[in-house]
């Protein structure tokens, strides 16, 4: 299993955005999401290692974290992020994890 990489994760998130919108975010703009991400994942329990993952249904878990996520960007009054984009972007950091096992 490949580790963990954040540069990759962002690259995948990126890569995630229809043609031209990867261009409006910056680094600190898709960790601000990557961090949500992962706050959602830890109050879930998501971060424990149970060994079986077959019970997750990805476009599920998908639909929960983006849900999660553009909860708390629409409260950002700061942030660059279009809710819009915040599917996308998880989409592509799940699939970036999905590539890692």
């Amino acid at each position: 299993m490949k580790e963990f990489n954040e540069d990759e994760a962002l690259e995948a998130m990126r890569a995630a955005l229809e043609p031209g919108k990867a261009e409006k975010y910056s680094d600190d703009d898709l960790l601000e999401v990557l961090d949500l991400i992962f706050d959602h994942y830890e109050e879930n329990g998501d971060l424990e290692p149970d060994g079986d993952d077959s019970d997750v249904d990805d476009e599920e878990e998908v639909a929960a974290t983006a849900a999660y996520v553009t909860r708390y960007i629409k409260k950002d009054k700061k942030t660059k992020i279009d809710p819009a984009d915040v599917a996308a972007l998880v989409r592509g950091e799940y699939g970036y994890e999905l590539s890692l096992i």
